[in-house]
């Protein structure tokens, strides 16, 4: 070979390397650290969520809990004049009332806390026995005769005060006798409370007069026997 041909041999550029395996490599390491780094963070993501804030109790994972304390629930109780005890609370607390059937003041009687009316009521002659938010009555309504209603508490009466004029009322600690007398008026009566310790009532009429509860002005039987109801809300 000549001068000039070896020359110009040894002149020509090697050939480049093949860089492509080489990106490949890369990439796929690339790959392959991005997904460990990603399952790494999720377990320790899961690792914290899963402990409890002493570090002992387990929450369901992936649920979120808040770190204030959440409000109490308010709890609207009242009690009513003739101890009654109304409750709007959630929380399962005791809610007490008498039976639903001594309930409301006849219509003809007029509107809740008003007197006794002045003109006799389109009402049959009776004792009308009634309770509402204001508390008992127990009214003769009419001619009842020599007919008594006799009223009996477990627990001493906080108040029995005469209404509708002024019939024989014989008061005790825990009991009075209501008659009519020598009252003209066509409604006259008792208005009375049984207190925050009443729980047991019973009603006596002695005569032929009708013992009549509630709202609908329902004749019962006499002796009539109440109870102080208490339920869970």
């Amino acid at each position: 070979m000549s001068a000039d041909a070896e020359a110009e041999h040894q002149a020509e550029p090697a050939p480049a390397p093949d860089r492509a395996p080489v990106a490949r490599r890369r990439r796929a390491r690339m790959v392959i650290g991005g997904a460990l780094l990603a399952v790494g963070i999720g377990a320790a993501a899961i690792a914290i969520i899963g402990r409890g804030d002493d570090g002992s109790r387990q929450r369901p994972v992936g649920k979120l809990t808040s770190s204030e304390p959440a409000s109490d629930a308010t709890t609207a109780t009242g009690a009513t004049d003739d101890g009654t005890t109304t409750s709007a609370a959630a929380d399962g607390e005791a809610v007490s009332s008498w039976p639903a059937i001594v309930k409301g003041r006849p219509g003809p009687l007029g509107l809740d806390g008003a007197a006794p009316p002045a003109e006799l009521p389109e009402l049959d002659p009776g004792y009308y026995l009634f309770n509402d938010f204001n508390g008992w009555h127990l009214w003769a309504v009419g001619d009842v005769g020599d007919s008594s209603a006799e009223v009996v508490l477990d627990a001493d009466f906080p108040r029995v005060d005469q209404v509708g004029g002024e019939p024989d009322l014989e008061v005790d600690r825990n009991s009075f006798r209501l008659a009519r007398g020598g009252a003209d008026e066509p409604v006259v009566g008792v208005d009375f409370s049984s207190g925050f310790y009443g729980t047991t009532m019973v009603v006596t009429i002695t005569g032929d007069a009708p013992l009549r509860v509630g709202t609908s002005a329902r004749t019962v039987r006499s002796p009539l026997g109440l109870q102080l109801n208490t339920a869970n809300g």
